[in-house]
């Protein structure tokens, strides 16, 4: 991977996003040094940011530690991805800090379908939507340049598929615990929960790592 060309790639979409709405959150790779030499490569896609405060950046938001609420599951879940074959008790995982939340997400992609401020406690999913359609192209051209091997999308399956792929149809298949993926060539994609879902953590980290472990032939 040509870090430097990534890294223009993705401030030149992003130039162009502002040029449409000056007050976006930017969002991608936390660290493309790290982000290029990980493996799997993952994409979270989330809803919106939950702040009123324009034009800021959420990859730097996320290289300071982020906030404990929705990235510490986030953190679970890429430490349980990255060390799928090994079970972890609950107990190894429950507490997460800010220097452990700093190190683990610094590889990894995070972008929101609404780019735009103004989320509340309680995203507007007909707004987000409306948003990923109408992003569409700069969408497909911001996965394109990540190119991840593994998609999670975080409360936002439909509105990003019918985004990336609006121009075929496409059919998820569902895991033995029920949860919703496709498989794009080498590439998984994975339609899960929201990290601040209203349920308890371990009842989000589990059947995530379940499942993948399915997708990936590791059962049994």
């Amino acid at each position: 991977m040509d870090i430097k060309e990534k890294r223009r790639q993705e401030e030149e979409l992003l130039k162009k996003w502002k040029e449409i709405n000056p007050n976006i959150i930017t969002d991608g790779v936390v660290s493309w040094e790290d982000y290029a030499t990980s493996n799997p490569k993952i994409l979270f896609v989330l809803k919106e940011v939950n702040s009123d405060e324009p034009n800021w950046d959420l990859r730097e938001f996320i290289r300071d530690g982020a906030r404990n609420y929705t990235w510490d599951n986030i953190t679970r879940w890429i430490i349980g991805i990255r060390n799928i074959d090994q079970d972890y008790n609950w107990q190894k995982i429950k507490e997460i800090s800010e220097q452990e939340r700093k190190e683990v997400l610094k590889s990894i992609v995070a972008i929101n379908l609404k780019k735009e401020t103004g989320g509340g406690a309680v995203a507007d999913n007909d707004a987000i939507y409306k948003h990923a359609i109408n992003d569409k192209e700069l969408l497909k051209d911001q996965v394109d340049i990540y190119d991840p091997d593994l998609i999670i999308c975080c409360g936002t399956g439909t509105a990003f598929l019918e985004s990336i792929y609006s121009e075929k149809i496409v059919k998820c298949e569902i895991t033995f615990n029920g949860v919703d993926y496709l498989k794009d060539n080498n590439r998984v994609i994975v339609l899960y929960n929201h990290p601040q879902a209203r349920v308890s953590p371990n009842f989000l980290y589990y059947p995530l790592i379940d499942a993948l472990r399915e997708i990936y032939g590791l059962h049994g």
